[in-house]
């Protein structure tokens, strides 16, 4: 998605199960093993820094790096925000 100012936000999650039961039906924590990816983007010039988010669990933006045409991310088990801008 491109907001108005000219950030592009990338959502991504894995599809995969991130609690089980136990014996006695109590739901328990799971975390699904996290992928790490290369992320190849085609985007204007004027794109040149990331950030990620985790909005499960932290409330600000952490650096990524800067954008070169591909982006390494590791996903776990809960979604990743990648704010790519200028």
């Amino acid at each position: 998605m491109q907001k108005r100012r000219g950030a592009f936000f990338l959502v991504l999650w894995l599809n995969a199960t991130s609690y089980v039961f136990d014996d006695l039906h109590n739901n328990v924590g799971h975390d699904p093993t996290p992928v790490t990816a290369t992320v190849e983007l085609s985007l204007p010039r004027s794109i040149s820094t990331a950030r990620t988010c985790l909005p499960g669990s932290s409330a600000s933006p952490a650096p990524a790096g800067s954008v070169s045409g591909s982006l390494p991310l590791s996903v776990g088990g809960e979604v990743v925000v990648v704010e790519l801008g200028d």
